[in-house]
């Protein structure tokens, strides 16, 4: 059975048994790989811009006798796909912004309410707010520590309702609904990064006091909420520096 980090374990985990997916920028294909042979996918398509990774993907493929289950796609996004063709589509390891232009130049997951599974790299912010603006519901947020780095995976389907975000679900999205254990350190590190950019805000002459104030409100409220669940505030800082000051921030995570 192949091995996968973390970060790609969280979104198999979050496939659900018996779905057709396609994985874009898949890389290597490991995570196409590891769902066909654990049984969770009936056909799956690992799709790539590169032709480099491509073959290295064929070749993994191959390599576990899977050519049968899963189709390696040359394509830029979701062009290489026919519409209708996947249930559920993974979109890992890129941008927010990215992400969204790849989800706009393929309006057929609306049509078919595909399911995503999407780990955005940077600005998973934006991401939400694109998501909840054109109609797409986000079911299910889940953070996971890969390495150095904390991630956040969650899954959305288009009902053609669109929604607001609350300040808070801006930047954390749904995580505190989620089971991961990492949940904790994915508040602690958005927290942390909010502070530098309060610090950042007040070194500049030049500095926004409308989104100092938006970032000192959620700062205080996931100071709340890591209080509701057994932290003491001023403690926090010291705490993240003995423990998790290994943790980074991914760069530019929010917008």
């Amino acid at each position: 059975m192949i091995e996968l980090s973390n970060r790609l374990g969280q979104i198999a985990r979050m496939v659900q048994p018996g779905s057709v997916v396609a994985d874009i920028g898949t890389d290597h294909g490991q995570l196409m790989v590891y769902l066909a042979q654990n049984g969770t996918i009936r056909r799956g398509y690992a799709c790539d811009i590169n032709e480099k990774p491509l073959n290295k993907a064929r070749q993994i493929i191959a390599d576990y006798g899977l050519e049968d289950r899963i189709e390696c796609v040359l394509a830029s996004g979701l062009d290489g796909l026919q519409p209708g063709s996947v249930d559920t589509v993974v979109i890992a390891g890129m941008g927010g912004d990215l992400t969204a232009r790849i989800l706009d130049a393929a309006p057929w997951v609306r049509e078919y309410h595909t399911r995503l599974l999407l780990q955005p790299m940077t600005k998973p912010d934006h991401l939400r707010e694109y998501l909840c603006r054109e109609g797409f519901r986000l079911e299910l947020e889940n953070a996971v520590i890969s390495g150095k780095f904390v991630y956040t995976v969650f899954s959305a389907v288009y009902d053609g309702i669109p929604r607001e975000l609350s300040l808070l679900e801006r930047y954390i999205g749904r995580v505190l609904d989620g089971d991961s254990a990492d949940t904790d350190r994915y508040l602690m590190r958005i927290r942390r990064n909010l502070l530098g950019r309060i610090a950042g805000i007040d070194r500049s002459r030049s500095g926004d006091p409308v989104r100092r104030t938006e970032y000192e409100t959620v700062v205080r409220m996931l100071e709340m909420i890591l209080e509701e669940r057994g932290y003491h505030v001023e403690c926090l800082d010291d705490l993240w520096e003995a423990e998790f000051a290994g943790t980074l921030c991914n760069p530019g995570e929010l917008g």
